[in-house]
């Protein structure tokens, strides 16, 4: 009984443990959206109205590892684990 117990705790503890990640996750897509809307972009459209105040070059150095993050925090694997759901 004892045993059945600690399985109990351990998987609440386990569930726990996950929803925070979930919740981390989900933090850190929204920061890198805010980042993508309010730098990224206006700087894109900048560059296409010829308006640019930093250069095509720099824009790519500075925003593809933010790009390339979001996209893997929008990915499918993600989407499915996000769609888990907890016990509690």
């Amino acid at each position: 009984m004892i045993k059945c117990q600690f399985v109990e705790t351990e998987v609440d503890r386990r569930a726990s443990v996950a929803r925070e990640l979930l919740r981390s996750e989900e933090s850190y897509l929204q920061t890198l959206d805010v980042i993508h809307n309010t730098f990224y972009s206006p700087c894109e459209a900048a560059l296409m109205s010829n308006r640019a105040i930093i250069s095509a070059q720099n824009v790519k150095l500075l925003f593809t590892d933010v790009l390339q993050l979001r996209t893997v925090s929008r990915s499918a694997q993600f989407t499915e684990f996000s769609s888990f759901q907890f016990s509690k």
